[in-house]
């Protein structure tokens, strides 16, 4: 996204963790979609986000988390932070073959961190599937 203008956020506890967990969390396809949800539409694919809209924002709640699942997120943090997304529009498709790698191990690694259990071929299908959902989408808002 580009913007011309930040905002911040004041976490009371936690300290550097919970800051890359959060990074972590907007940075995944539901905190993305979570921003298109709440963003005011002002000129074609042109949006805002207004700070009432960012309290709005349904985020993680990273004081409910264990230990072991902050240890996990932040090194999923970690192994992505120096990998470069493609632009937002780019990153989702239909075919397999062009989804973003790097989209689709942040996803993954943030859904293993939170639950270990889970079936990884299951969670890639399933990521594929919402990513070719999202690619629709994006096409259809901004063509």
């Amino acid at each position: 996204m580009i913007s011309n203008l930040f905002f911040s956020a004041k976490l009371h506890e936690g300290g550097e963790a919970y800051e890359k967990i959060l990074t972590l969390w907007l940075n995944t396809t539901w905190g993305i979609l979570s921003m298109l949800l709440y963003r005011e539409e002002t000129r074609g694919p042109f949006s805002e986000l207004s700070i009432p809209q960012w309290r709005l924002l349904p985020i993680l709640d990273v004081y409910s988390l264990d230990r072991e699942t902050v240890e996990k997120l932040v090194t999923a943090f970690d192994s992505c932070a120096e990998k470069s997304l493609r632009r937002i529009p780019r990153q989702f498709s239909s075919d397999p073959r062009r989804v973003d790698p790097v989209r689709l191990e942040l996803d993954l690694r943030f859904l293993k961190a939170v639950d270990p259990g889970l079936d990884d071929k299951k969670i890639r299908d399933g990521l594929l599937k919402i990513y070719g959902a999202v690619n629709r989408f994006l096409n259809t808002w901004i063509g």
